[in-house]
Protein backbone atom coordinates (compact mmCIF):
# COMPACT_ATOMS: atom_id res chain seq x y z
CA UNK A 1 0.00 0.00 0.00
CA UNK A 2 1.33 3.44 -0.86
CA UNK A 3 1.89 5.67 2.13
CA UNK A 4 0.72 9.24 2.24
CA UNK A 5 0.47 11.96 4.87
CA UNK A 6 -3.11 13.09 5.29
CA UNK A 7 -3.45 16.85 5.76
CA UNK A 8 -6.00 16.18 8.54
CA UNK A 9 -3.18 14.92 10.76
CA UNK A 10 -1.31 18.26 10.86
CA UNK A 11 -0.95 19.39 14.48
CA UNK A 12 0.26 22.98 14.15
CA UNK A 13 -2.55 24.44 12.10
CA UNK A 14 -1.21 28.03 12.16
CA UNK A 15 1.94 27.05 10.26
CA UNK A 16 0.00 24.77 7.93
CA UNK A 17 -2.58 27.47 7.09
CA UNK A 18 0.19 29.90 6.05
CA UNK A 19 2.01 27.33 3.88
CA UNK A 20 -0.90 25.11 2.83
CA UNK A 21 -0.63 25.89 -0.89
CA UNK A 22 3.10 25.15 -0.82
CA UNK A 23 3.05 21.76 0.89
CA UNK A 24 0.21 19.96 -0.94
CA UNK A 25 1.01 17.79 -3.95
CA UNK A 26 -1.24 18.75 -6.88
CA UNK A 27 -1.33 15.13 -8.05
CA UNK A 28 -2.28 13.21 -4.90
CA UNK A 29 -3.70 16.18 -2.90
CA UNK A 30 -1.85 15.11 0.24
CA UNK A 31 1.15 16.54 2.10
CA UNK A 32 4.27 16.34 -0.09
CA UNK A 33 6.51 13.34 0.55
CA UNK A 34 10.03 13.87 -0.75
CA UNK A 35 9.21 17.06 -2.67
CA UNK A 36 10.57 17.19 -6.23
CA UNK A 37 10.05 20.11 -8.59
CA UNK A 38 9.95 20.45 -12.35
CA UNK A 39 13.06 22.39 -13.36
CA UNK A 40 11.08 24.27 -16.04
CA UNK A 41 7.89 25.42 -14.30
CA UNK A 42 9.02 24.95 -10.65
CA UNK A 43 5.81 23.15 -9.64
CA UNK A 44 6.45 20.64 -6.87
CA UNK A 45 5.15 17.08 -6.52
CA UNK A 46 5.82 14.05 -4.33
CA UNK A 47 8.77 12.04 -5.64
CA UNK A 48 6.55 8.95 -5.95
CA UNK A 49 3.93 10.97 -7.85
CA UNK A 50 6.66 12.23 -10.25
CA UNK A 51 7.93 8.69 -10.75
CA UNK A 52 4.45 7.31 -11.41
CA UNK A 53 3.60 10.19 -13.76
CA UNK A 54 6.86 9.80 -15.71
CA UNK A 55 6.13 6.13 -16.46
CA UNK A 56 3.43 7.15 -18.93
CA UNK A 57 4.19 10.82 -19.72
CA UNK A 58 7.18 12.77 -21.06
CA UNK A 59 5.67 16.09 -19.98
CA UNK A 60 5.44 17.36 -16.42
CA UNK A 61 1.92 17.18 -14.91
CA UNK A 62 1.55 20.92 -15.60
CA UNK A 63 2.45 20.47 -19.28
CA UNK A 64 6.18 21.32 -19.57
CA UNK A 65 7.92 19.48 -22.42
CA UNK A 66 10.61 16.93 -21.50
CA UNK A 67 10.14 17.28 -17.77
CA UNK A 68 13.17 17.11 -15.53
CA UNK A 69 12.84 16.95 -11.75
CA UNK A 70 15.11 17.80 -8.83
CA UNK A 71 14.75 17.82 -5.05
CA UNK A 72 13.00 20.89 -3.74
CA UNK A 73 15.02 21.83 -0.67
CA UNK A 74 12.94 24.97 0.05
CA UNK A 75 9.72 22.95 0.32
CA UNK A 76 11.49 20.38 2.44
CA UNK A 77 12.54 23.15 4.84
CA UNK A 78 8.93 24.34 5.12
CA UNK A 79 7.71 20.78 5.68
CA UNK A 80 10.28 20.28 8.45
CA UNK A 81 8.37 22.86 10.52
CA UNK A 82 5.20 20.75 10.53
CA UNK A 83 4.14 18.18 13.12
CA UNK A 84 1.64 15.40 12.55
CA UNK A 85 -0.49 13.29 14.87
CA UNK A 86 -0.35 9.54 14.38
CA UNK A 87 -3.82 8.07 13.81
CA UNK A 88 -2.78 4.84 15.53
CA UNK A 89 -1.08 5.94 18.76
CA UNK A 90 -1.77 9.68 18.95
CA UNK A 91 1.92 10.62 19.16
CA UNK A 92 3.01 13.92 17.60
CA UNK A 93 5.78 13.41 15.03
CA UNK A 94 8.00 15.78 13.06
CA UNK A 95 7.82 15.60 9.25
CA UNK A 96 11.25 13.98 8.93
CA UNK A 97 10.17 11.07 11.12
CA UNK A 98 6.52 10.66 10.14
CA UNK A 99 7.05 8.03 7.40
CA UNK A 100 9.19 5.76 9.59
CA UNK A 101 6.80 6.22 12.49
CA UNK A 102 3.80 5.28 10.34
CA UNK A 103 5.53 2.10 9.19
CA UNK A 104 6.64 1.11 12.70
CA UNK A 105 3.36 2.05 14.35
CA UNK A 106 1.31 0.14 11.77
CA UNK A 107 3.49 -2.92 12.26
CA UNK A 108 3.10 -2.61 16.05
CA UNK A 109 -0.68 -2.23 15.76
CA UNK A 110 -0.96 -5.24 13.43
CA UNK A 111 1.18 -7.35 15.78
CA UNK A 112 -0.93 -6.21 18.73
CA UNK A 113 -4.14 -7.08 16.87
CA UNK A 114 -2.90 -10.61 16.18
CA UNK A 115 -1.93 -11.06 19.82
CA UNK A 116 -5.26 -9.67 21.08
CA UNK A 117 -7.29 -12.12 19.02
CA UNK A 118 -5.82 -14.91 21.17
CA UNK A 119 -6.54 -13.29 24.54
CA UNK A 120 -9.43 -13.43 26.97
CA UNK A 121 -11.86 -10.53 27.48
CA UNK A 122 -10.23 -9.27 30.73
CA UNK A 123 -6.74 -9.37 29.23
CA UNK A 124 -7.94 -7.43 26.20
CA UNK A 125 -9.45 -4.69 28.36
CA UNK A 126 -6.15 -4.24 30.24
CA UNK A 127 -4.04 -4.05 27.09
CA UNK A 128 -6.30 -1.74 25.08
CA UNK A 129 -7.22 0.82 27.74
CA UNK A 130 -4.37 3.16 26.64
CA UNK A 131 -4.76 2.75 22.88
CA UNK A 132 -7.11 3.87 20.11
CA UNK A 133 -8.04 0.29 19.22
CA UNK A 134 -11.73 -0.57 19.14
CA UNK A 135 -12.63 -4.14 19.90
CA UNK A 136 -15.85 -5.95 19.19
CA UNK A 137 -16.30 -9.52 20.38
CA UNK A 138 -18.85 -11.51 18.44
CA UNK A 139 -20.25 -14.65 20.05
CA UNK A 140 -22.27 -17.12 18.08
CA UNK A 141 -24.05 -19.59 20.34
CA UNK A 142 -25.39 -21.57 17.42
CA UNK A 143 -21.95 -22.42 16.04
CA UNK A 144 -20.28 -22.16 19.47
CA UNK A 145 -17.60 -19.77 18.27
CA UNK A 146 -16.24 -16.47 19.47
CA UNK A 147 -14.61 -13.94 17.20
CA UNK A 148 -12.84 -10.70 18.00
CA UNK A 149 -12.77 -7.86 15.45
CA UNK A 150 -10.15 -5.18 16.10
CA UNK A 151 -10.23 -1.75 14.44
Amino acid sequence: MDKYINKETVVENEIYIVFKDLVICPLCSNILIEPYMCTQCHNTFCKKCCDNWSKTNNKCPKGCELANYQKNIEKNNILSKLKFKCNNCGEEILYEKVQNHMDECETTINTRKKRLKKLKKEEIANITKNTNLKIIRINCKKKKISKINIY
